[in-house]
């Protein structure tokens, strides 16, 4: 299954459920085609992913754009030239080629990364059901070992590729839920995953990257987030609505009921 064909299904993948907790207004229209999550971080991600682990079939889905002088007529020409052959594919800035190879480099220059890619099975795409719910994930490298099978996540990094940002990057982009996601899908195809590893790859040029897990206690927490995503989901399916208000008080639900301070001189307004 093509990466295309794998995200044009229907089942939810990480992604869809991260956004149902977040926003279900949102993720409808997203689940329905009517918005595309775009944007060059997203592309320079999906180049670094395609560049590593499908290297044979990059430039079939990514170009480095000319160097071309827009502002003449021959420019111009040459540049609309570019786009037509090249109909489809993502194309990428020389300098947002240049980051790619060189996140490249830093993710295979890991310990033991090679010898996984060569050992592992990459961009291999997996269908389960969690509570009547069809789901799907799609790990980056997956890897039999004697101790069981290994899922690798590359993740780019904004930040320097260090424990304490990529925790922050974790908290921030629930991937923590992913990995539930991943595990219970994994388990419902007879895979049973004996480690989840992250190899985060920072986007600065004078950090590098490096492996993270984990611990017992956040594996634990993505799967809270899953069961409360699923039930998210499945109310608002029920009900045919997705405007978040709808969802602040339902039994089960996310209770939003804010408690408020107001400042101190409020008391004193009408003394």
């Amino acid at each position: 299954m093509t990466n295309k064909e794998y995200h044009n299904s229907k089942a939810l993948g990480a992604s869809l459920l991260k956004e149902v907790l977040r926003n279900a207004k949102k993720f409808k229209q997203i689940w329905d085609g009517e918005l595309k999550i775009e944007g060059k971080s997203l592309d320079i991600g999906s180049a670094l992913h395609k560049i590593v682990l499908e290297p044979e079939s990059f430039s079939d889905e990514f170009v480095v754009a000319p160097q071309v002088n827009k502002r003449t007529k021959a420019g111009r020409e040459e540049w609309e030239k570019f786009l037509a052959d090249n109909e489809g594919k993502v194309v990428l800035s020389p300098d947002d080629m240049q980051l790619v190879e060189s996140m490249r480099d830093k993710i295979l220059a890991l310990p033991k990364f090679k010898e996984w890619l060569s050992a592992g099975v990459a961009e291999r795409s997996f269908f389960g059901e969690i509570d009547g719910v069809e789901v799907k994930c799609r790990p980056d490298l997956l890897v039999k070992t004697k101790a069981g099978y290994v899922v690798i996540d590359l993740k780019t990094m904004g930040s320097e590729a260090t424990p304490d940002d990529f925790a922050k990057a974790s908290a921030n982009h629930l991937y923590p839920l992913q990995e539930a996601v991943y595990r219970e899908v994994l388990n419902q195809n007879g895979i049973q995953v004996a480690d989840f590893i992250f190899a985060g790859v920072s986007k600065l040029d004078y950090s590098g990257a490096g492996y993270f897990r984990h611990t017992p206690e956040w594996v634990n927490w993505g799967e809270e987030l899953l069961q409360k995503a699923l039930f998210k989901f499945k109310w608002c399916l029920k009900h045919d609505t997705w405007e978040e208000g709808q969802f602040d008080f339902v039994e089960g639900g996310f209770k939003k009921i804010n408690d408020v301070t107001l400042p101190n001189w409020a008391m004193y307004m009408y003394l």
